[in-house]
């Protein structure tokens, strides 16, 4: 009996850690690089920003900075807002003219198509520069690095530990 309740703790725990959230209030880094190098490395250095329209509106108009063309790629996301769709962060990194920039801010959760996609293949056809990376996630202030957060790393721990009860 013993069992069984762990096994569907253990099932509800990995279902929670992995689910969405922090959806209607999240708020992510917003800069870029080009204008404000603490963007290299926001935490401790950069507040978060609520996302909103005016977020999404404030990331493309960073990217507009580095080309035109490469704002444009943004307007999927804005012409197809809609406040029930949750927001996410953002993180790109980008080679245009053999400069780097990093942008990061907010983007839809629609996955409609896909914003890193269509960045990605977008800057490669006009020739813009190269998306080196691109990344999304769904916490407060998640878009600072490409890394595990301390939530991410005790449910994984979490999951199997109580793997190895269950298997005793």
């Amino acid at each position: 009996m013993d069992r069984i309740i762990l096994h569907y703790w253990m099932i509800f725990v990995v279902v929670v850690s992995t689910a969405k959230y922090g959806h209607c209030n999240i708020k992510c880094y917003s800069c870029t690089s080009q204008e404000d190098p603490q963007c290299l490395h926001p935490e401790d250095k950069l507040e978060t920003k609520k996302c909103n329209k005016d977020a999404m509106m404030e990331m493309k108009a960073y990217a507009e900075n580095i080309d035109h063309r490469y704002g444009e790629r943004f307007d999927v996301e804005l012409h197809t807002f809609d406040p029930v769709i949750p927001l996410m962060c953002m993180k790109q990194v980008t080679v245009v003219r053999g400069k780097e920039y990093v942008i990061r801010g907010c983007q839809l959760d629609s996955g409609h198509p896909h914003i890193c996609t269509v960045v990605t293949d977008e800057s490669k056809r006009l020739n813009i520069g190269n998306v080196t990376h691109c990344s999304l996630c769904h916490s407060d202030a998640c878009n600072f690095a490409a890394r595990m957060g301390s939530f991410e790393i005790t449910t994984i721990l979490i999951t199997v530990l109580a793997q190895k009860i269950i298997l005793f």
